[in-house]
């Protein structure tokens, strides 16, 4: 089971998409706002975006790199948690070819950037 709810709603995406709040690395843009700002907040969970254009590749690549940030946002729920923010990542094409430690490492640090 999930500990966190997918953002389905387009305007949310496109409200998180213009925000400043953002930090980057190789592989990903994260972008952050508060969850009582976006148009459908959901209840004692954190709120969670994947964007990842056609660009980075077919769909099998898209969907294992989705299946790799939801598991790796497992093992960093502890942390998110204790935070009211949502957060959506706008993927690179490099991590298509980023390794499962190395995106752990890419994630933590952009993590510690926007948790305190």
């Amino acid at each position: 089971m999930a500990n966190y709810s997918m953002i389905t709603n387009q305007s949310d995406f496109s409200y998180i998409g213009k925000t400043k709040k953002f930090s980057y690395c190789d592989s990903f843009v994260l972008k952050t706002c508060n969850k009582n700002e976006l148009k459908d907040p959901k209840d004692n969970k954190n709120i969670i975006g994947f964007v990842i254009s056609r660009k980075i590749g077919k769909s099998v690549i898209r969907n294992k790199i989705k299946r790799r940030l939801r598991h790796l946002l497992n093992d960093f729920f502890e942390n998110i948690k204790q935070t009211d923010k949502a957060f959506v990542f706008f993927t690179k094409k490099p991590i298509a070819q980023k390794s499962f430690i190395e995106l752990k490492k890419e994630l933590d640090k952009i993590l510690k950037l926007h948790i305190k």
